[in-house]
């Protein structure tokens, strides 16, 4: 009964949890594209299949393992589970999984038939022939079906390149694909590009790492130096992969040669083991469970050469290792001797003397068991207390702190979260990093949280002034919820800043190798900065952390760039124009580059070429100026309202493409009013409103332009439905009552207008 006491424990926990969670609106699940949302469904169908089968177990008849019946049920249940195991395979479409379960599969026939041959033909069986002639015509089999592989990934005809189309069978015709698709992104991740050397590059950039490693889950923060820009292309921009997708690399660069030796050592250590079981098994069973065993770790093996070994797969291979070592040590069975027979003619004891002789046996005393000594019983205390103490150090705290982690970004990562909800997720991850304070994105998350929190506090209040008191991040770990709440609620928005900025900081300081705390620190000074460009400290900080960055990762081109962009802030244009043109020749395609060189040149006063460059890159992605069009209309509408026109019309260009694009319209509108020309403005929000009636910043800027061409009367019939659409759930008080004065002002002019 005891699974059943977990499994009902087990699911009273999460049901519990998950009420509580919803109750509280802590828990708030993002959409994917890729599913996974619906997580509750399958989750209950789960419990389903487990207590159904607990109900079983608990309810049915217990057979005899010897029984026919119990051999067809026991036979008929797991060739279900591995009918499903292999469709499951198949329906991930992921070769890696296929060519190791058609290894599996092949290895585990050849032994069977290998063991047994070798043992008919020691005890002279006839079959011994019939098995060589089948090991034979598998062999052959397999040669062939090898060269069809190879002919079906090597060959040009026309069918046979329809045939990789095919779903699920093409795929096994693109074993050999290495320059596109995942193929690709192995190949990169394997062996770089011509900038970077990939895993093999890191794998020999330190001898002393090579021998020993860098450690299981570091791959993420060492693979900076070498990453190949390439990679950038075909997977997200910026990530860094956490396994080499190769079993063997991986034990590389996490445990390096002393590790992959071991686990070599190990499985053939393994191999040895189980082939001494089977040659001394005495049953056909027990060769094939070593055999099975040993096919799953090749199986296991070759998957690894192109994937990545999950806790699955890890689980089921040192299973098959566990269990090769537990049937090499069971003893060789042996027939029982019979016991000898009395002679017919001996006489029979009397019963009383048979009875007398059974008598000392039947009140022999019983062996004392020793008392045990205080000794031994402090020991075993001092042993429980120790292992209670370090699983709470090593194992629970830690599932404890991710646990409250998990919610506490859920909470900072709604988009429409509260002052109240960003406060109560900060003092989360504060308990988070009170249970494991050796994460560094539990401090990570602890400064996105503050900031957050500053950016509301800036957009209601402004930047505020600094306390007198320095800030203190240990400080601020050590308070209560209670406290720490009255805290934040209280500082001012810039006490806020700094608390994240040293946030980030230990975050840094607990992962040096990890580029992106580098990066964060660099983007929150220049966050810092665009609220108060009078402080030029701020973006020397942000500068001095993306170059050190761009140290740690030197072909990341996105630091690169925002390096960049940081460095014309500060006037330093060759220092930008360096970094760039670094950035260009690791990833020419990077449109973000183009943008900052255009801009580049637009700063050094060549604007007529400026708007060539941001011409083309229109062209390319009509969005890619969405960010700053309203800075470069702002500094070009009164000294150069001619490129300003020039720009427009590659919008007006693009709009062939996309005539439904409402931000392209709003682009329009806004360069059309900068470069004077405002009755294109005016058709240009008027668009917008066409195609969403309900836009009331499409509606407040038309009618912004027309009160600037003097139509009052039409911007006030604008503002009057503008009015109309402002509902309380659209805007806050000190909206409408701005847009209650617009309304009151433009009808007294177009009153006092002639």
């Amino acid at each position: 009964m005891m699974p059943v006491f977990v499994l009902i424990g087990y699911v009273l926990i999460v049901g519990i949890s998950f009420v509580f969670n919803q109750a509280s609106g802590m828990q708030y699940i993002q959409e994917s594209a890729h599913g996974g949302s619906s997580w509750p469904a399958w989750m209950i169908v789960a419990v389903l299949l487990g207590t159904s089968g607990a109900v079983l177990a608990v309810t049915t008849p217990v057979l005899a393992a010897t029984s026919r019946r119990w051999h067809v049920m026991h036979g008929s249940g797991l060739l279900l589970y591995a009918i499903t195991l292999i469709l499951t395979i198949i329906f991930t479409q992921s070769r890696g999984p296929w060519i190791g379960g058609i290894a599996g599969l092949l290895a585990l026939s050849t032994i069977a038939i290998v063991t047994i041959w070798r043992h008919d033909r020691r005890r002279q069986n006839p079959r011994a022939l019939l098995w060589a002639r089948i090991l034979v015509v598998k062999g052959f089999t397999v040669v062939i079906a090898i060269v069809a592989l190879l002919i079906f990934n090597l060959s040009d005809h026309p069918t046979i390149v329809a045939w990789r189309d095919i779903p699920y069978v093409g795929r096994m015709g693109r074993l050999l694909e290495v320059d596109q698709a995942t193929g690709l992104v192995r190949r990169l991740i394997w062996t770089g590009d011509e900038h970077a050397g990939g895993a093999i590059g890191l794998i020999r950039s330190d001898l002393t790492r090579s021998i020993i490693g860098w450690g299981p889950e570091t791959m993420f923060v060492v693979f900076s130096r070498h990453y190949p820009p390439s990679l950038a292309t075909i997977e997200a921009r910026g990530a860094s992969p956490d396994r080499s997708h190769q079993l063997f690399l991986d034990e590389l660069i996490t445990r390096g040669v002393l590790g992959l030796a071991s686990l070599l050592l190990v499985m053939l250590a393994t191999f040895r083991q189980g082939w001494r079981v089977m040659e001394r098994a005495d049953t056909h069973e027990q060769r094939l469970l070593a055999a099975a065993a040993m096919s799953a770790i090749i199986a296991h093996a070759v998957e690894g050469l192109s994937g990545i070994p999950i806790v699955a797969t890890l689980l089921m291979f040192w299973i098959a290792i566990a269990l090769i070592i537990v049937l090499a040590r069971l003893p060789e069975t042996a027939p029982a001797p019979e016991p000898p027979l009395p002679p017919e003619d001996a006489p029979a004891p009397p019963r009383r003397a048979r009875r007398r002789a059974r008598a000392p046996a039947e009140h022999a005393p019983a062996a004392s068991s020793p008392t045990p000594r205080p000794t031994r019983l402090a020991g075993y205390a001092g042993i429980v207390v120790v292992t209670s103490l370090v699983s709470w150090q090593v194992n629970i705290a830690p599932m404890i702190a991710d646990a409250v982690y998990q919610r506490a970004q859920s909470t900072i990562d709604r988009p429409s979260a509260t002052m109240d909800q960003l406060i109560d997720g900060t003092s989360q991850l504060v308990t988070a990093i009170s249970l494991d304070p050796r994460q560094d994105f539990y401090f990570l998350s602890l400064g996105r949280g503050l900031l957050a929190i500053s950016a509301q506090r800036i957009a209601g209040e402004g930047l505020g002034t600094p306390s007198a008191s320095a800030a203190d991040l240990d400080a601020l770990l050590q308070m209560t919820p209670f406290t720490l709440h009255t805290l934040l609620r209280q500082r001012d928005a810039v006490e806020l800043l700094e608390l994240a900025a040293m946030a980030l900081e230990r975050a840094r300081e607990l992962a040096p190798l990890n580029k992106d705390h580098y990066a964060n620190l660099g983007r929150m000074f220049l966050f810092w900065y665009q609220q108060d460009d009078a402080d030029q400290q701020l973006l020397i900080r942000a500068e001095s952390w993306y170059r050190r960055g761009a140290e740690i990762a030197p072909q990341d081109v996105t630091i690169l760039n925002e390096w960049a962009g940081v460095l014309l802030r500060l006037g330093r244009i060759d220092d930008a124009d360096a970094v760039l043109q670094r950035s260009l020749l690791l990833d020419p395609t990077y449109l973000d580059t183009a943008v900052r060189r255009a801009e580049l040149t637009r700063l050094r006063g060549d604007v007529d070429a400026a708007i060539d460059q941001y011409l083309a890159v229109i062209a390319r992605e009509p969005h890619a100026l969405d960010a700053q069009i309203i800075a470069l209309a702002r500094a070009l509408g009164e000294t150069h309202p001619a490129a300003l026109a020039r720009l427009r019309d590659g919008y007006v260009a693009a709009l062939a493409v996309a005539p439904d694009d409402v931000r392209i319209h709003a682009i329009i509108g806004l360069l059309s009013d900068r470069a004077g020309d405002r009755e294109r403005a005016a058709a240009a929000f008027r668009a917008i409103i066409e195609r969403q009636p309900q836009n009331l910043e499409a509606r407040r800027n038309l009618t912004l332009v027309l009160s600037g061409m003097l139509q009052y009367d039409a911007a006030y019939l604008e503002a009057r439905q503008m009015l109309a659409l402002a509902t309380p759930e659209r805007v806050n008080a000190a909206e409408r009552a701005a847009l209650d004065r617009l309304v009151e002002w433009l009808d007294g002019q177009r009153r006092t207008t002639p």
